[in-house]
């Protein structure tokens, strides 16, 4: 198992835990407003950090650090994490997943075999194949995605659903689509758009959502889900 980034100490990416933040290189979808393109194509990805390089350092600072998360990227693509999720599981480490929901066979057997603590599932775009195309960059079969959310809803583990909201991509009547889908989930995020260096350059200008923006499709979102969380980061 080899990693394409860590982020030694992260208080954001697993409030209100401590946590070490690991990238993973490649992705099975090509989401055009991606903003970790280094991560998705993998020929750009920064150089491999040893696996063995990552235990020495969890080693060292276990008593400061609450757990870890692992995110790319698409995670699950990699053929070696559910033995690197063993060896955390040994050690005591508790492990945030972020996924796209994507393999949903995969995401299910970490699950019921113990590994992960909790998973942030993606949600991209309404569930229509059409939409979540559009939104992926990839011809999408969108039962794998609704599979992954019943998955997710049986609550085996904690989880969340979140969104991240793209001008052009995701606006209030998307937010409405998705959010009447999860009706009843424990969780979603909407996450602003950041702007910066994407997977397709035409996004490279675009300005993330104005805060009012987002407080409104938050507050479409509390009409559907039981916890809706608003980043405007």
């Amino acid at each position: 198992m080899l990693f394409a980034g860590i982020k030694k100490t992260s208080l954001i990416d697993w409030p209100p835990n401590t946590v070490t933040t690991l990238f993973t290189r490649g992705c099975n979808l090509r989401c055009p407003w991606c903003q970790n393109p280094d991560l998705v194509l993998t020929e750009n990805a920064p150089e491999d950090i040893p696996v063995e390089e990552i235990y020495s350092f969890l080693d060292k600072n276990r008593k400061w650090i609450d757990g870890i998360c692992i995110t790319g990227g698409e995670p699950l693509v990699q053929p070696g994490l559910e033995g690197f999720l063993k060896e955390m599981k040994n050690r005591g480490v508790p492990v945030k997943l972020d996924s796209n929901g994507y393999m949903p066979l995969k995401l299910k057997s970490a699950i019921e075999k113990g590994l992960v603590s909790y998973i942030a599932m993606d949600i991209k775009a309404p569930l229509t194949a059409e939409e979540y195309s559009i939104a992926s960059g990839t011809s999408i079969d969108i039962e794998k995605i609704i599979h992954s959310i019943h998955i997710l809803r049986e609550e085996k583990v904690p989880y969340e659903f979140r969104t991240t909201l793209v001008p052009g991509i995701t606006e209030k009547e998307e937010v409405e689509k998705i959010a009447g889908f999860l009706k009843g989930a424990a969780r979603y995020v909407l996450q602003n758009f950041r702007g910066g260096e994407t997977l397709d350059s035409s996004f490279n200008g675009i300005r993330p959502y104005e805060k009012e923006t987002l407080l409104k499709a938050g507050d479409i979102a509390r009409s559907y889900v039981n916890q809706v969380e608003v980043i405007q980061r």
